[in-house]
């Protein structure tokens, strides 16, 4: 049998032998053309995919100095009475680029969270910290990071509440603070864990408290460390999940991203992210993380 292509033109220019010689020269001719530019355009991505990127190499080669906004205030960082900003961000971020640009100066620059998108966009800073997750709106379309430290995922209920733990809040409202995660996040946590609960968005801190406090709703789903800091709340113990939060950068830096990524994993291998973790008292999430 004949294959199917050959088949088809034979019987269509059976009765022109010209035009059917005609035809399968050219593809003799064009095929090894074809595959040789398939191969050259291969080999170039191989090439480029396999070249180490070298911090000399980036577009802030030539900055001045490296502008670092940091979201305050929060857990992870605060602002002195001289507008210094400090805290397990700060020094996170001057450990992280002192191993890509170990002697361009860093200016720390206190932000507010919603505003981080803006500021890299227009190059007004060039990395954002602010206890960050993929996923949410104010993370949308840009260049994240590998993970700096990973949080774990809890629901808080008001301080009196007499709920007791997690299946307490079977098949009754809750509130996701979708700011910080998102409800699609939060629902696959309650469904590994196979506990059913009414999910609903809120999109502030301040509503959520309000919602929790009225008892429209049970309990507030959130990262330990954006509520911990609220004293008329109460955190059940069992956790729901985890969360990573990263460095952020505008889209167009993903080759800095990647030499972010290859610091934050020497800072881990060498002891340095744990340290810093000891040094302002802040425990990462594993599996057997349990809160007493």
């Amino acid at each position: 049998m004949l294959p199917f292509r050959f088949r088809f033109y034979w019987q269509k220019y059976r009765n022109s032998p010209k035009q059917l010689l005609s035809y399968l020269k050219l593809r003799k001719i064009l095929l090894p053309i074809i595959v040789a530019i398939v191969l050259t355009i291969g080999s170039i991505f191989v090439v480029r995919a396999g070249r180490k990127i070298s911090p000399e190499s980036t577009a802030f080669t030539d900055l001045e100095e490296l502008v670092v906004g940091i979201a305050v205030p929060s857990a992870f960082a605060q602002v002195d009475e001289t507008g210094e900003v400090y805290g397990f961000e700060r020094d996170i971020a001057e450990a992280v680029l002192r191993r890509i640009y170990p002697n361009k100066p860093i200016i720390f620059r206190a932000i507010s969270s919603q505003e981080a998108s803006y500021l890299l966009k227009s190059g007004k800073i060039h990395f954002a910290l602010g206890m960050y997750i993929s996923g949410p709106l104010k993370t949308q379309g840009l260049s994240l990071s590998n993970s700096y430290f990973t949080d774990g995922v809890y629901a808080f209920c008001s301080a009196d509440s007499t709920i007791d733990g997690l299946w307490s809040l079977t098949n009754r409202r809750v509130r996701v603070l979708t700011s910080d995660i998102t409800k699609s996040a939060v629902a696959s946590m309650f469904k590994e864990l196979e506990i059913s609960v009414d999910l609903h968005l809120c999109s502030s801190y301040s509503d959520g408290l309000e919602s929790l406090a009225s008892g429209d709703c049970a309990a507030l789903i959130g990262p330990r460390y954006k509520l911990a800091g609220y004293t008329q709340l109460r955190m059940l113990e069992e956790p729901i999940g985890f969360c990573s939060y990263r460095f952020m950068l505008w889209t167009d830096y993903t080759d800095i991203t990647e030499l972010v990524n290859e610091a934050i994993s020497s800072l881990r291998t060498d002891g340095t992210m744990a340290t810093l973790q000891q040094n302002w008292g802040v425990e990462e999430f594993s599996s057997s993380t349990q809160i007493q």
